[in-house]
């Protein structure tokens, strides 16, 4: 049954809604009346949520009761506890300035090595004060902590052979070696030179000075004319120390500065060996001797280190 328009919008009752336009597409069909649109509203809080923030309020608040416990409750065993003084890093004794002054050990350590069939004793001095001294070494016995005949003396004239200074002062000169060995401030210098400002400075500065055969210069054995054989001895640069190097057996002059410069010394000058003295001190004794003072010549003289206390 066909309406006309005015009858379609006249017959609309109070709680029917009908959309009225252009469009083509026709609304579903429902079995339900079509209510007007309401306002959105906020869905409430999942109640869970709310629950995991109890537990967590909860939980802090218990950890930080344990924590304040923990922290009024006493150490344990603090009756028994004592301090304990820090230990010294160092000996001191105090002299009458009222100053310090640390006290190291004084000696000669001795070791022995072999190196081409040759049997070497290596003495080398911990703590002490190099210098030269000419005639008695019996007056300071006490206070050596090593001690070797130097600088040959002549057998004509019993005068020392070559350059020799003795605190500033000079004793000998000449160049009949080219080896040398210079002590000025406390310090050791040996090389191979025929001249050497070192020799100027020795006077200038109170040091001292002799010349003695070089045997090894630059780490090279130095092949010198004395033949024969005998207990060789040196002063000698190993390794970053100065040592006195001695054979146990008697040996020619080539194969003794052969063996040194296999072993690894640097630089090194002779010094008087066979029979002639040595003293050393070790660590745990007292001063040693080996070999025969010398009393046939005025200048007999030796390389000392001697203890500063």
């Amino acid at each position: 049954m066909k309406t006309d328009d005015k009858s379609f919008y006249n017959i609309i009752s109070d709680d029917e809604i009908r959309v009225v336009g252009t469009s083509t597409t026709e609304p579903p069909a429902t079995n339900q009346p079509q209510q007007a649109s309401q306002p959105v509203q906020k869905q409430p809080e999942p109640k869970n949520r709310f629950a995991i923030w109890h537990i967590i309020v909860a939980a802090l608040a218990l950890a930080a009761i344990v924590f304040a416990l923990w922290l009024l409750m006493p150490p344990a065993n603090t009756a028994q506890q004592e301090p304990v003084p820090d230990e010294p890093s160092e000996v001191n004794v105090i002299i009458p300035d009222s100053t310090t002054t640390s006290i190291e050990p004084e000696y000669a350590d001795m070791q022995t090595d072999t190196i081409n069939d040759i049997q070497l004793r290596i003495f080398t001095p911990h703590g002490g004060r190099p210098e030269l001294v000419i005639g008695n070494l019996q007056a300071d016995t006490t206070r050596i902590i090593l001690a070797a005949q130097a600088a040959d003396v002549r057998g004509d004239n019993g005068e020392i052979s070559g350059a020799f200074i003795l605190k500033g002062e000079l004793i000998s000169k000449g160049l009949p070696k080219l080896g040398f060995c210079s002590i000025i401030n406390n310090e050791i210098t040996i090389g191979r030179q025929s001249e050497t400002p070192l020799f100027e400075r020795a006077i200038e500065e109170n040091g001292y000075f002799f010349r003695q055969y070089s045997l090894v210069s630059n780490g090279e054995m130095i092949d010198i004319k004395p033949k024969g054989k005998a207990i060789r001895r040196a002063l000698c640069y190993l390794r970053g120390s100065i040592c006195i190097i001695e054979s146990t057996e008697r040996e020619s002059y080539h194969d003794f500065a052969q063996a040194l410069a296999d072993y690894g010394v640097e630089e090194c000058v002779s010094l008087v060996g066979g029979e002639a003295i040595l003293k050393y001190k070790p660590a745990d004794s007292p001063l040693l001797t080996e070999g025969k003072v010398n009393t046939d010549y005025e200048y007999v003289n030796y390389i000392v280190w001697m203890s500063n206390k």
